[in-house]
C-alpha cells in the first residue's frame, strides 16, 4: 500500500482535444493566435502540479516540431518526468490517443486496445510513488459522437422522425461500445497486483451504468465535493460531469477541483489522493 506524505498523489486528468491543433480557438477570426491555445493547455498543467497526468484527445504530429507537444510537456512536468504514449488512431502524419505523463517512475506500460479505429484506448501506466507501485489506467472510452445536424436538430426543439432514428442510432452504437470497453478495464482492474487509479474521459456521467459498474469496485474522488454540481464538459450540453478520477479501496480523496476552462470543450479534474489509513 502506499505512504502517504501528507501531500498525497496529485492526479490531473484532461481530455484536450488535439491541443487545438485544428484552430476551434485559435481561428484569427476569433482573435486567436498560433498555438495560442496549446501554450495556455501547457500553463494550465504547469499551475495544477499534477505528480500524475493522464491526457485524451493527444495528439502528436510528424515532425513534432511543427506542433511540438512531448517536449513542452515535459517542461510543464519538470525535470525528469516520464512519459507513456499509446496511439490509437493514425491519419497520415498526425497521431492520436492518449498519454500519461509522471513525475515519479514509470516500471512498466502496456495497454488495452478496444478493437477500434477511433480514438478510444487505455493506457495502464506502473508508477514507483513513496515505494511501492501504483497502477494507472488512463481511458478515453466510446462517445456519441453527434455531428453538427444532430445538435442542430436537437436545438431546434423535438427532432423529426429521420432526425430521432439518426440520434438514436448514435447513442445505442456509443452505449454498446462504452460497456465492452468499460468491462475489459474493469477486469483488468480486478487483477491488478498494485493499487490502482483509473480516470479518463468516460463519455458518461455519474448516474450511468458505466460509472455504477466501476464504483462498485472503485471510489470516485468527486464525493469529497459530494455537495457540489462542478460540470466538466464544455460542449453543446455544458455541466455535465463526464470526466472522472477514480480510485481503488486502498485510497482516500483529500481535495477534488476542476479547471482550465475555455481551453478545450473537457475541463480538467485535479484529485490528491491519499493512502488510506486502517
Amino acid at each position: 500500500m502506499p505512504e502517504g506524505t501528507g501531500e498525497g498523489l496529485t492526479v490531473v486528468s484532461w481530455n484536450v482535444r488535439l491541443f487545438d491543433f485544428y484552430g476551434w480557438l485559435d481561428n484569427p477570426e476569433n482573435g486567436g493566435s498560433e498555438n495560442g491555445t496549446k501554450n495556455r493547455i501547457m500553463e494550465a498543467i504547469s499551475s495544477a502540479g499534477p505528480d500524475v497526468l493522464c491526457l485524451q484527445e493527444y495528439f502528436e504530429l510528424d515532425p513534432e516540431r511543427s506542433f511540438p507537444v512531448v517536449s513542452p510537456l515535459d517542461r510543464a512536468m519538470g525535470d525528469g518526468a516520464q512519459h507513456h504514449v499509446v496511439i490509437s488512431r493514425r491519419k497520415g502524419p498526425r497521431s492520436f490517443g492518449v498519454a500519461t505523463w509522471s513525475k515519479w517512475p514509470i516500471v512498466r506500460r502496456s495497454s488495452i486496445d478496444f478493437g477500434t479505429r477511433k480514438n478510444n484506448v487505455c493506457a495502464v501506466t506502473d508508477v514507483v510513488w513513496e515505494g511501492d507501485t501504483v497502477r494507472i489506467f488512463n481511458a478515453h472510452f466510446s462517445s456519441l459522437r453527434f455531428e453538427e445536424e444532430d445538435y442542430a436538430a436537437l436545438e431546434d426543439g423535438v427532432p423529426n422522425a429521420a432526425g430521432r432514428e439518426r440520434i438514436w442510432g448514435r447513442m445505442r452504437s456509443a452505449y454498446v461500445e462504452r460497456v465492452a470497453q468499460v468491462e475489459a478495464v474493469m477486469e483488468a482492474v480486478q487483477v491488478s497486483p498494485h493499487p490502482v487509479v483509473l480516470c479518463g474521459d468516460f463519455n458518461d456521467t455519474p448516474t450511468s451504468w458505466s460509472l455504477a459498474h466501476c464504483r462498485a469496485e472503485l471510489k470516485d474522488s468527486h464525493d469529497v465535493r459530494w455537495f457540489n454540481m462542478d460540470g466538466t464538459w464544455q460542449g453543446a450540453v455544458p455541466g455535465v460531469r463526464i470526466d472522472h478520477i477514480l480510485m481503488g479501496k486502498e485510497w482516500t480523496g483529500s481535495s477534488y477541483t476542476t479547471g482550465g476552462g475555455g481551453l478545450s470543450d473537457h475541463r480538467f479534474v485535479r484529485a490528491v489522493l491519499q493512502a488510506a489509513r486502517p
